[in-house]
């Protein structure tokens, strides 16, 4: 209590400062938990098929959640097509109609997009972003 009290003594300007300094700190902690950088080559927490994925996202989704999101996964199944988001291609995997997982590749792999068809195999791994009945992986790779 005392230290409070003390700190109403010192200068405004060592006031800003100290003021500064703990909001740098804040932002670098909060920076290096949540905001932690992505490699392709990272090995990833889970790899499972793409209608596995989905059918346990439509059997709980409480649970999908708790179990993937903001992990790095690698997900294999038939890719149903290719779309643009902007500059960003998105590849849908997967046959389920009421459960999408995309995958959202940087805007430079568009060219390697555009090659693929519907119905090809493929292996993707990105971060799991889950949205209700959605699962985007994002960045992602295959």
């Amino acid at each position: 209590m005392s230290a409070i009290l003390q700190s109403f003594k010192q200068p405004a300007s060592l006031k800003v400062v100290m003021l500064a300094v703990a909001i740098g700190v804040g932002a670098l902690v909060v920076q290096r938990v949540y905001f932690k950088p992505f490699t392709f080559d990272a090995k990833p927490a889970y790899s499972i098929d793409a209608g596995d994925l989905l059918i346990e996202l439509g059997g709980n989704q409480a649970a999908a959640h708790l179990k993937y999101k903001d992990k790095v996964i690698e997900v294999t199944g038939k890719m149903r097509g290719v779309r643009m988001q902007g500059n960003t291609p998105v590849l849908t995997i997967g046959h389920m109609i009421a459960f999408n997982l995309e995958c959202h590749l940087p805007p430079d792999k568009t060219a390697n997009a555009a090659r693929l068809q519907g119905g090809a195999d493929v292996r993707v791994r990105g971060v799991a972003r889950l949205s209700g009945s959605s699962v985007h992986l994002s960045p992602c790779t295959y």
